[in-house]
């Protein structure tokens, strides 16, 4: 009979320390849990503000932006004009429409050498239509300052004009830049 006691206390031994240790494990999960969701609910408010303050960004002519690997600057929406390059010698380029000059500058924040890809800017109208930049008119416009593809070293800038040919009726109302696959657009107000 003394055999079968010797053999229980180890299994009842056994058994308080599983349940002790069952408890704890338990009880434990039950503070952690707590102070994980008090912790997943400070990081959501932290998200939401963060995400507030993105929509609440505003930008506008004159003032600095990130869009990728560049800081843009659209200096000025200028008045639409006929024809770019035109001299006694030349036609020039001849919108379809009005060219639209949008003078910018842009410095490269990045670690090598880029180009300032104008197909990147577009004008937008108030209905909603995008228009591109006319390389004709950046190629006849290089002496009135038009934006050229050239490498930009990191920590330098390039200064432009890209022209838009636009409907005379259009009526532009933003310069909408689309960074990379993984950068936001960002759009400046005309007026």
């Amino acid at each position: 009979m003394e055999e079968k006691k010797k053999k229980r206390w180890p299994w009842i031994v056994g058994a308080i320390v599983l349940v002790v240790a069952i408890a704890g494990f338990f009880g434990g999960n039950k503070g952690n849990s707590g102070e994980s969701a008090q912790t997943n609910s400070a990081a959501q408010t932290q998200n939401s503000k963060a995400a507030e303050t993105k929509e609440e960004e505003s930008y506008s002519l004159g003032k600095e932006f990130k869009v990728g690997d560049w800081t843009v600057t659209v200096v000025s929406v200028d008045e639409p004009v006929s024809d770019v390059g035109k001299n006694e010698f030349a036609e020039g380029a001849k919108a379809q429409g009005h060219f639209i000059p949008v003078k910018m500058k842009a410095k490269n924040d990045g670690s090598k050498s880029a180009i300032f890809f104008a197909d990147s800017v577009k004008l937008k109208d108030s209905d909603g239509k995008e228009f591109s930049y006319s390389s004709d008119a950046a190629i006849w416009g290089t002496e009135q300052g038009g934006m050229i593809l050239e490498d930009v070293n990191p920590g330098n800038t390039v200064e432009g004009v890209l022209w838009f040919d636009t409907p005379t009726d259009a009526s532009i109302s933003e310069v909408v830049f689309s960074g990379g696959l993984l950068d936001k657009s960002v759009s400046v107000p005309v007026k």
